[in-house]
């Protein structure tokens, strides 16, 4: 379900746990496709509330080099990720080449940028199934109907109505619907206490 990539050379994976905070974690959600590239930073409390950094999508089809484009809306973000716990990026398919070059490009820039930070944060290339594997006992009959009702649903329950406009918005919802229930679901397949509530909405970007 879940390819972890570590790379740090200091310390053990077992560190992890030591470097988090015991009252939040940072995760960054990440559907990687070339039309849609939808991104969504959290921090979560364990009191229950969540806290929306940013949420945005961006096309990457209409760039000249694709690539520098989607390194420099990466690089925007600099500041959040030496906070983050956890990036879990949405695996794509090789056929799908244009995403499946997108993933990798992601994979390898995460990599390089949070390579032996003292948070030392998890790398997840998560399969789709992340997003109600965590969440319900059965994969759901229409995925992309599923998980767009789904992040409402948790977006409504915790009050996000920032989200919840950019959601409204969006002429394709089920991109940006998956980097909400991805989020979810990789912080309870990984079992950790962080998940659901309130929400409180704090913007480093838009």
């Amino acid at each position: 379900m879940c390819e972890l990539y570590w790379p740090h050379t200091e310390r053990k994976k077992e560190d992890f746990m030591k470097s988090i905070s015991h009252h939040v974690i940072r995760i960054v959600s990440i559907d990687p496709g070339v039309v849609n590239f939808c991104f969504r930073i959290e921090d979560r409390y364990n009191n229950g509330n969540v806290v929306t950094l940013a949420y945005t999508n961006i096309g990457l089809d209409n760039n000249n080099d694709k690539f520098v484009y989607l390194s420099k809306f990466l690089d925007k973000y600099t500041n959040e990720y030496a906070k983050t716990n956890i990036f879990v990026i949405e695996k794509q398919l090789y056929f799908s080449v244009g995403a499946f070059s997108v993933m990798h490009h992601v994979l390898s820039y995460f990599i390089k940028e949070t390579k032996n930070k003292s948070n030392y944060p998890l790398i997840y290339l998560a399969n789709a199934s992340i997003k109600w594997n965590g969440i319900t006992d059965k994969k759901p009959k229409n995925v992309k109907k599923w998980s767009i009702g789904k992040a409402i649903e948790l977006l409504e329950l915790r009050e996000d109505t920032w989200s919840l406009r950019i959601l409204d918005s969006a002429k394709k919802k089920d991109d940006l619907s998956d980097v909400v229930t991805q989020a979810e679901g990789i912080v309870r397949k990984l079992g950790l206490n962080y998940h659901i509530t309130r929400a409180k909405i704090h913007l480093v970007c838009i």
